[in-house]
């Protein structure tokens, strides 16, 4: 939704709903390439608790349902530590983040393949 008007794209309001027993505002955004985002924001406050996607992949339509939940504040910002990603009804990735750093340092070392184990 950032920048939205710049990348090409428009957002719409598209009505109040639930998930779950949340009310949420859902929006509705059209990128430029005819693929829709409808997320849904919790109406108090107002964090992401759903992103429902459709994209055109290859000449098929996919759609997804992405979860945001255990929100946890770091720096100041509010951060969902949860996301669950869910295709034909079914769980197809649940990411848990242990924790959030910023300003670390990243060096190269830590991109590099590791070796193969002698041993196995």
């Amino acid at each position: 939704f950032y920048n939205y008007r710049e990348n090409g794209s428009r957002v719409e309001y598209v009505n109040d709903d639930y998930v779950g027993f949340i009310k949420t505002h859902v929006l509705k955004l059209t990128t430029k390439t005819g693929d829709i985002v409808t997320a849904f924001f919790n109406t108090q406050t107002n964090v992401l608790l759903k992103k429902k996607s459709r994209t055109l992949i290859q000449g098929e339509i996919i759609e997804m349902e992405f979860y945001f939940t255990g929100y946890r504040f770091v720096n100041e910002m509010l951060f969902p530590f949860t996301i669950e990603i869910i295709s034909d009804d079914d769980t197809v990735m649940k990411m848990v983040v242990e924790e959030i750093i910023f300003d670390e340092t990243i060096t190269d070392a830590m991109f590099e393949m590791p070796t193969k184990n002698s041993q196995e």
